[in-house]
């Protein structure tokens, strides 16, 4: 299994974000589901998401939104 194959790889977190964040529960899903359904999608997904977040960000930092 390659670093990219991990749940937490595939979100850019690390390992113990990954389990405190428990973003299966959020789902409403068994750990291992939510895993598999993460490491289906293409990886330009999570770029999408990445670039989102930074500007969500950057916008908050910029404007103090926070």
């Amino acid at each position: 299994m390659t670093s990219q194959d991990k749940p937490w790889a595939k979100l850019r977190i690390t390992r113990k974000q990954y389990a405190a964040g428990r973003p299966w529960n959020k789902a409403g899903m068994d750990k291992k589901s939510l895993e598999n359904v993460f490491l289906a999608l293409p990886e330009s997904f999570f770029d999408a998401l990445k670039l989102d977040a930074d500007a969500g960000r950057q916008l908050n930092e910029v404007f103090a939104l926070k």
